[in-house]
């Protein structure tokens, strides 16, 4: 059974990897005029080192799941965000 110390770490953890999804699709969403390289290259770096955070917390010290699986949820969406096409923009809409 966690301590309540190590409880409120894993919240934290969780909330810190929310925030990153945050920043990884403000990224992709606000680069969508550049090219497919320009928005999936930030999203890719970002999910290798979600990924490693995922690893690190199933194979180390601590052991803690719920941080695990959130990194993996989160670089999965981080790199999937780029690849979601832009809605197309009117010119009139368009400054």
């Amino acid at each position: 059974m966690q301590r309540p110390l190590e409880s409120a770490q894993v919240v934290w953890g969780v909330i810190v990897l929310i925030v990153v999804a945050l920043v990884g699709l403000g990224i992709a969403f606000g680069t969508r005029g550049g090219h497919v390289v320009t928005r999936l290259a930030p999203a890719l770096a970002m999910a290798w080192g979600l990924f490693w955070i995922g690893v690190a917390r199933l194979t180390g010290e601590p052991h803690t799941l719920a941080v695990a699986v959130t990194a993996f949820v989160v670089a999965a969406v981080i790199v999937a965000a780029p690849l979601v096409p832009a809605p197309r923009r009117s010119p009139a809409t368009v400054r």
